[in-house]
């Protein structure tokens, strides 16, 4: 593999590994509210215990809002954007000829398969990038206006945990526009 896509591999399972972990805790925090939503008895179970599930869910909200920041913030190491950068500086990554190397890996030989595979396969051009960048634009956009500032003020993550002793279980905006951001990845 060339350097590139060697980078480009890096980061993409960086950016797989961010978004299905976000996903899990997000999922995770909905679930137990939506449990205890349904039934009464896991209601008053968790109210045995408040603390404890406070900790747990208020652990699951901020794992949630750090991988969204890992993944939509400029400044991270690795985001959406330094993946989509370095897709945009060598679209030879995408090319027939690179995904041939790819699919033949270390085999001598190329696989009786392989030529009919890549002439059905379909290269993207500038306007298939152009369309992932619009829309990682929009997702950002939600992200921006919704969390950003959340997932830099922790002491605030506490302010959107709707779950203590008596409570009625409801998440509100957070869990149905976080549900959103991680839905397309």
């Amino acid at each position: 593999m060339t350097a590139p896509e060697v980078q480009f591999e890096r980061e993409l399972e960086i950016f797989r590994t961010e978004a299905e972990g976000g996903t899990q805790f997000l999922y995770a925090y909905l679930a137990v509210h939506a449990a205890a939503a349904r039934r009464k008895a896991v209601h008053r179970l968790l109210n045995d215990a408040p603390l404890f599930w406070n900790t747990c869910l208020a652990a699951l909200q901020a794992a949630s809002f750090m991988a969204l920041g890992r993944i939509f913030d400029n400044d991270s190491d690795h985001n959406l954007s330094n993946l989509l950068r370095i897709t945009q500086d060598h679209p030879e990554i995408f090319s027939k000829e690179a995904l041939g190397r790819r699919k033949q890996g270390s085999n001598p030989e190329r696989p009786d398969w392989l030529t009919e595979y890549l002439q059905s396969s379909y290269e993207p051009t500038a306007r298939d990038f152009r369309r992932i960048r619009a829309h990682v634009r929009k997702r950002r956009k939600i992200y921006e206006s919704n969390y950003r500032k959340i997932r830099h003020t922790p002491a605030s993550y506490s302010s959107y945990l709707p779950f203590s002793a008596g409570c009625t279980m409801s998440c509100g905006n957070y869990s149905s526009t976080a549900a959103n951001l991680y839905s397309d990845h």
